[in-house]
């Protein structure tokens, strides 16, 4: 069942409803019905453009006044010049709110049909051209479409309630709720119990009394692990944590969150990245339960801990959630392919900033995901790594349209790209780098190694053909008179002929070739050349991904980084060889570890058996 507690503007931000296919909105439902009319939103899109209204009636700003008590309408289907090509049928209604009022709006439809409704604010004269703050949520059944909002300023919002499904016309129930916060509804909550407790008993009401939220202490790298259960009231039910500082947990961006689905449990995990210790806040929300709720808790500081989530995207953010309290810049690239990807590390380490994976902008989940922690981090800029084909244009549209600022690095191939992206950085970094790795650019493990390295130190990552010397390559050595090369991988990923061309560069460059037998032991060749060699980190922080895919290697080996450790790459769901080795030598001074993705999830509990 997709749920939606309610819902609220981001900074204070709203969208064109023509943007409907990609709108954002935080505390929105994670998932769009499934079973609404295929390609509505497109349609709708387009009928914002050459569609008309009347605007006698309701149809249309002032509207009517919402009634006092919940009342039945009728609604028609489309009419001919409402089909495909122009507006679908709205009501429109008035209602008068103070700010910091609560607003729940419940609509009860018949099966099979499609409605949402939009909360407009004081002052919008036109549902088609202005922007909304609040947008609606449609459970499974689609018997009931509930919304939630808190008032920003007093006056006159507008509530539009509009049918998607063009075949259907009927009856729908409308009524509503105002009350006002109170108590534990709001940061800063109830304060919990002792540390000697971990139990907590509370009760909701899904109209008016939707919120209960406590507060507990952390330190860095601490973990709490909560589950909430509501005994036989399965779905729509959520929990929400706020890191330290947050002061509205209605207008702040959370930092975990978890929903219940198909189940009457849930669980979230909240791991405290470096300068994030405090006070954080945890939310228990409802949207159409009544009744007892039970909350326990775990806290630990765990030695091995794993940061996953339910896909590439998500896991990517959870990542820069362990990892990172804030920051003013985000690099982006794309979840689909390594290429671009590859060379990033360095920029994300020039500006400290996480190396996130860009959905497309129709993956509503994700991109709603994304823009919570963007937000979450204070984001200004973004930017983005790779061109038109790796991210498409319409995502960067998507960000620029909710106040970001975009930088677009990209060139005509993989090579160029990673070029650009080191001239980016040798431009714009403090100190000028006096050493590049070179790796193949048509595999991904052995870029991977090094991205840590490069995080930390702003070492370039360049990119190579495995027997020819890329161009692009080429040319930023010479120019930058860069005489430190060191080649991650072996003959057949740079061959002998390219390390050759290399070293006649710049009246003799040095190259240092770090390669084992596989992708795994070449990892960790890297990382004891990079601390033993070079003093480039440290294992006190250890990052371990899965090496047969590329994904979360890409975010995990930045956060490396940003902790001045290694990454290690391993096999899925046991310890290579190559993994068990460097935990017999160095497992001593691995004080912090991380393991990145899902494939990794309970590897942490073998791992820290073995730690000695």
């Amino acid at each position: 069942m997709g749920v939606v507690l309610r819902l609220r503007a981001l900074f204070g931000r709203t969208l064109v409803i023509s943007a409907l296919a990609v709108g954002v909105i935080p505390h929105s439902a994670l998932a769009m019905p499934t079973q609404s009319e295929p390609g509505i939103e497109n349609r709708l899109s387009s009928a914002l453009v050459t569609g008309s209204v009347a605007g006698l009636g309701n149809d249309n700003i002032p509207g009517e006044p919402m009634p006092a008590v919940s009342t039945d309408y009728s609604f028609p289907k489309f009419t001919p010049s409402q089909s495909y090509t122009g507006l679908p049928p709205v009501d429109v209604y008035s209602i008068n709110l103070t700010e910091g009022d609560l607003l729940a709006v419940s609509l009860a439809i018949p099966d099979n049909c499609y409605f949402e409704m939009y909360l407009f604010p004081p002052g919008s004269t036109n549902v088609w051209t202005n922007t909304y703050t609040t947008t609606s949520y449609t459970p499974t059944s689609y018997r009931q479409v509930n919304l939630r909002t808190r008032a920003s300023q007093t006056g006159t919002y507008y509530l539009a309630v509009i049918n998607y499904w063009s075949g259907w016309n009927g009856t729908y129930r409308l009524g509503h709720y105002i009350h006002q916060l109170s108590g534990d509804d709001d940061i800063p909550g109830a304060i919990v119990p002792g540390p000697e407790e971990t139990f907590s008993i509370g009760s909701l009401n899904w109209m008016s009394d939707w919120s209960d939220v406590y507060a507990f202490e952390i330190e860095e790298d601490e973990e709490y692990v909560f589950e909430l259960e509501f005994p036989g009231r399965p779905g729509s039910s959520a929990m929400w944590s706020y890191q330290p500082g947050s002061t509205n947990a209605w207008g702040d961006y959370p930092a975990e969150y978890t929903l219940v689905t198909a189940q009457d449990m849930s669980r979230l995990k909240y791991h405290c990245p470096p300068g994030g210790a405090g006070t954080f806040y945890l939310e228990v929300s409802t949207a159409s339960q009544t009744g007892s709720y039970y909350l326990t808790w775990e806290r630990s500081k765990p030695r091995v801990a794993s940061v996953a989530n339910s896909d590439r995207y998500t896991t990517s953010y959870s990542i820069s959630r362990a990892n990172f309290s804030s920051a003013d810049s985000v690099v982006l690239a794309t979840g689909t392919s390594y290429a671009d990807a590859l060379a990033a590390s360095s920029l994300a380490g020039m500006l400290r900033a996480p190396l996130l994976l860009a959905p497309s902008a129709s993956q509503s989940l994700q991109t709603r995901a994304l823009s919570w922690e963007l937000g979450r981090l204070g984001v200004r800029d973004c930017y983005i790594v790779g061109g038109d084909g790796a991210i498409k244009p319409a995502f960067e549209n998507w960000l620029r349209s909710i106040g970001y600022s975009t930088h677009r690095i990209a060139g005509k191939d993989r090579y160029e790209t990673a070029a650009k992206v080191a001239e980016h950085v040798i431009a714009n970094a403090a100190t000028a780098p006096s050493t590049a790795f070179v790796v193949r650019g048509d595999g991904y493990p052995d870029a991977l190694s090094c991205a840590p390295y490069a995080y930390s130190q702003g070492i370039p990552i360049l990119l190579t053909r495995p027997t020819a010397l890329a161009a692009p390559t080429r040319s930023l050595l010479d120019k930058h008179d860069i005489r430190d090369v060191v080649i991650a991988g072996g003959a057949a990923a740079v061959s002998s002929g390219v390390k050759g061309n290399i070293a006649s560069l710049n009246g003799g460059t040095t190259v240092t070739r770090i390669a084992g037998t596989t992708r795994y032991s070449t990892c960790t060749k890297m990382a004891e050349y990079a601390v033993k060699t070079r003093g480039w980190g440290s294992y006190a922080f250890t990052g371990i991904a899965v090496g047969t895919s590329f994904p979360d290697a890409l975010s995990g080996g930045a956060a490396a980084g940003s902790r001045g450790g290694v990454l290690l790459l391993n096999r899925q769901g046991r310890i290579s060889d190559d993994l068990w080795n460097t935990v017999v030598k160095r497992g001593s001074e691995m004080q912090r570890v991380q393991c990145f993705g899902g494939q990794l999830v309970n590897f942490e509990i073998s791992l820290g058996y073995h730690l000695p």
